[in-house]
């Protein structure tokens, strides 16, 4: 049974408010970790089933992750608590995931699919998308099929759990029929971050949308997962809440830290000294390298200093742009304006226009997501005063 704060006053008084992500020790058992608090979904989370995976360094190390690209300690003052890490969301999507499974159809599918969950943000780098393109560049992956690396560690446990690494990976990356419920557009890793992001920022009203009811009415037919009819109301909420986290997370002054750490990432990577490893790296290691390392201490300077931008310039394009793109329109930018390129930081948007939610629902239509992210765009800025006009 899955313990809610609702199920105790007194337990709910004690705990429930006062520590996010507290771990409840059972006094009956003397088993440490068998439940945890989520803050976000305000739900006591049965952890004990997969406590060999959720103690593993695997997962662990994204205790050290934000589920942010930029790093808790450089967060925006007006944010509402601190960001939580990669390791809270992954044991949310675990824990959604674990509802789903709950159906008479899904039950087989209990073990891969919890674990998926837990999992699908295993192959996060530091600094998560800020620093994922650069990962794509020397590893040639993403993180969802990076995650394999460390599913791979776990080999053992997972025949242990009847399961394997290919088995749990198809659902991570979502080449499995069911890999929509997990890696797709309306998915439970895209229930709980959204959820979750906003509350984090502060930009959400408590109850917007319920992940756990939304995901408690997915079925299962001929092996492809549905969206029960009725449902529109719900998944119009989770709309309205990616709406604001998208304003937030896309707006000019959230993304200059993201566009500091872009520009760090690349000077390495440009003379050779971006390795491998580091994309196996928590955050505070990697901070710290970036912190040491001479052609990069700069860079980490103005953001532990919270500096500003001096200007910011946004221009949109048609077809996807990188960070090749941005290194070019920081040269031209930079011989337009008299400004040297170690005080010109870019960072760039991918648009989201085209996509759709995968799931369908049971009459076999699609919900067609009413926000979208803005055009492609590379946005500039500069901390020191451009001395030309153009």
């Amino acid at each position: 049974m899955r313990i809610t704060s609702s199920h105790s006053k007194r337990l709910k008084h004690a705990c429930s408010k006062k520590i996010h992500a507290m771990v409840y020790t059972d006094k009956k058992t003397a088993d440490a970790h068998d439940y945890m608090y989520d803050k976000t979904l305000y739900q006591w989370v049965l952890t004990r089933p997969f406590q060999p995976f959720i103690t593993h360094p695997s997962v662990t190390r994204l205790k050290d992750i934000s589920l942010s690209a930029i790093p808790t300690r450089y967060k925006h003052e007006h944010h509402n608590r601190r960001m939580d890490s990669r390791f809270i969301h992954s044991i949310g999507v675990m824990h959604l995931a674990g509802l789903l499974s709950d159906q008479e159809e899904l039950k087989a599918h209990y073990e891969p699919l919890s674990i998926a969950g837990l999992y699908h943000d295993s192959g996060s780098p530091p600094f998560s998308h800020a620093a994922e393109p650069f990962m794509q560049k020397m590893l040639g992956i993403e993180h969802d099929e990076h995650a394999r690396r460390w599913l791979e560690d776990v080999e053992d446990l997972l025949e242990m759990y009847g399961t394997s690494v290919s088995e749990v990976h198809d659902f991570v990356s979502g080449r499995d029929t069911l890999g929509n419920v997990i890696a797709g557009t309306l998915d439970m890793d895209n229930l709980d971050n959204s959820l979750r992001y906003g509350a984090c920022l502060g930009v959400l009203r408590e109850g917007i949308y319920d992940p756990r009811f939304i995901a408690k009415n997915i079925v299962l037919k001929n092996n492809k997962p549905f969206f029960k009819n009725g449902l529109e109301h719900q998944l119009k909420k989770w709309d309205v809440c990616r709406q604001e986290v998208y304003n937030e997370v896309y707006s000019t002054s959230n993304l200059f830290p993201s566009a500091l750490l872009t520009k760090a990432l690349s000077t390495l990577y440009e003379h050779g000294e971006l390795l491998e490893e580091f994309f196996d790296l928590t955050e505070t290691r990697a901070t710290a390298y970036l912190t040491c390392h001479p052609k990069t201490k700069r860079i980490l300077g103005l953001l532990e200093k919270r500096v500003k931008p001096r200007n910011t310039f946004t221009f949109d394009f048609e077809h996807p742009v990188g960070p090749t793109e941005v290194n070019t329109l920081e040269q031209s930018m930079c011989d337009a304006l008299n400004i040297r390129e170690e005080n010109m930081f870019g960072t760039y948007i991918h648009s989201n226009r085209n996509k759709i939610v995968h799931i369908p629902f049971e009459d076999g239509s699609l919900h067609k997501p009413l926000t979208q992210l803005p055009v492609n765009r590379i946005i500039l800025y500069t901390t020191q005063q451009h001395t030309r006009i153009i």
